[in-house]
Order: structure tokens, then C-alpha cells, then sequence
């Protein structure tokens, strides 16, 4: 069934799932509805995984609410399930850095957080322009591969032409000479292994940088406890 209610969120309540954020500039516009339904049916496959979608603007709750009842032959969001974040101060867009200052409202942007709340893609647009949503389902099939292969600590990733199913990359680039010249060859390397004593003289500081920067983007502040707090409609 279909609930429909406000209430209050707390990033922290996020954590254990890939969360999207995406920032619009405001309700009933022209674009948003595109969008939306895009992202929806792009993430179909993505909801058996269990990620986390919330859509933000400066509008308020109660625009929301209006905005989710109104039926999409009116422009309204009616039928699609989607969580709506007031954000009526700009905070929140100013704290991912995609604030409008001129219009206060939000640049069109896809936030993509990871299972810890570490962002690890921003994709943003001109207000004129739609976003690719998928590109979104892209980046998170991704980053769980690199889950998967433990890829995040070693030097290994995907390249910028990845796509479902394509291995991971390591290595560098050499050249080769063949009957025709000489063109690139991708070669794998192994891994520097790291001493005993270099393991404990870093490992305490690279966990302590680690645990900073997870506070910092899983709350979405720069320490104020206050501001995860989000209210939102629920369609």
C-alpha cells in the first residue's frame, strides 16, 4: 500500500544502504516530473537492493504534499512513490554544495552515498537541462562490484567505460610494438605490499582521517547535530 504522511529523517537511519539525493529546483517545474519518473523506472532494478531515494528542494513540506496529490496530467507527481525533503532554508543544498544563490533553489544534482554516507558521485545540471538517471544505476552497480572485489584498498577500479558485466581494471599503460607501430597495452601490476611496521606507524591516522570524513557526509554537516534532521512527504 501507498502511505502517505510527514515525517522526520535521520541520516544516520540511511546507513547501511546506498542512498540517492537528488536536488530539483522546485516543485510543479517543468523538468522534475521527467526526471523523477526517469529515475524511478532507471532504479527499478536497484529496488531489490534496497537503495534509499530521496528528492530535495527549497520548497516546503506542505508544497510537497500538494505537489505529490496533484495528478501527473497536471504536472503533480500522483502515482510514484517518492520521498520529498523540505529544505526551505537552503541548508541542505548549501552543505552539498549545490545551492543557487540568484534563485535560492537547488542545481539539478544526483548525490550518490554509499552504505557508510561517503559520497562518492555528484552529477549536477544546469536548471534547463535534465539529468541522466542512468548514469545513477551505472555509478551504484559500480561501486558494489568494487564492494564485492575489495577494490576500494587495492589498485583496482573501473573504467570510465564500465558497464555491467565488464571486469575491473588495474595496471598501467605501456606500448607495444607491432606490424603496424606501436599502440597501448594495459598491464597488470601488483600490489606494493606494505611492512609491518609501516601498518602500524599509518594505519591509526588513516583510520582516524576515515572516521572524520565518514561523520562528516553521513551527517550532511560540518558538525551540527541539529541539521539531520529532515522533514519530508512521503508518497
Amino acid at each position: 500500500s501507498i502511505i502517505k504522511e510527514m515525517v522526520n529523517v535521520d541520516l544516520a537511519s540511511l546507513h547501511g544502504k546506498y542512498t540517492v539525493l537528488f536536488f530539483y529546483p522546485g516543485d510543479f517545474g517543468p523538468l522534475v516530473l521527467a526526471d523523477l519518473r526517469g529515475l524511478q523506472e532507471a532504479a527499478s532494478e536497484l529496488m531489490e537492493d534496497d537503495v534509499n531515494m530521496l528528492a530535495i528542494s527549497t520548497d516546503t513540506v506542505e508544497s510537497h504534499k500538494a505537489f505529490a496529490e496533484l495528478r501527473q496530467q497536471e504536472g503533480g507527481l500522483q502515482g510514484l512513490h517518492c520521498i520529498l525533503v523540505e529544505d526551505k532554508t537552503g541548508d541542505i543544498c548549501r552543505k552539498y554544495q549545490v545551492y543557487d544563490a540568484a534563485t535560492h533553489q537547488a542545481f539539478p544534482t544526483y548525490i550518490i552515498m554509499d552504505d557508510e554516507g561517503e559520497v562518492v558521485a555528484s552529477l549536477s545540471n544546469d536548471h534547463s537541462l535534465g539529468g541522466n538517471p542512468e548514469e545513477v544505476v551505472r555509478i551504484i552497480k559500480a561501486c558494489r562490484m568494487c564492494d564485492e572485489e575489495g577494490a576500494w584498498s587495492k589498485l583496482k577500479g573501473t573504467p570510465s567505460d564500465w558497464q555491467p558485466g565488464m571486469e575491473l581494471v588495474t595496471g598501467m599503460v605501456e606500448e607495444e610494438a607491432n606490424d603496424e607501430g606501436k599502440k597501448p597495452k594495459i598491464v597488470e601490476t601488483e600490489e606494493v605490499p606494505v611492512s609491518e611496521d609501516e601498518k602500524v606507524d599509518t594505519g591509526e591516522a588513516v583510520e582516524e582521517e576515515n572516521d572524520i570524513a565518514r561523520s562528516s557526509s553521513a551527517s550532511g554537516t560540518d558538525g551540527d547535530e541539529e541539521s539531520k534532521w529532515w522533514k519530508f512527504w512521503s508518497n
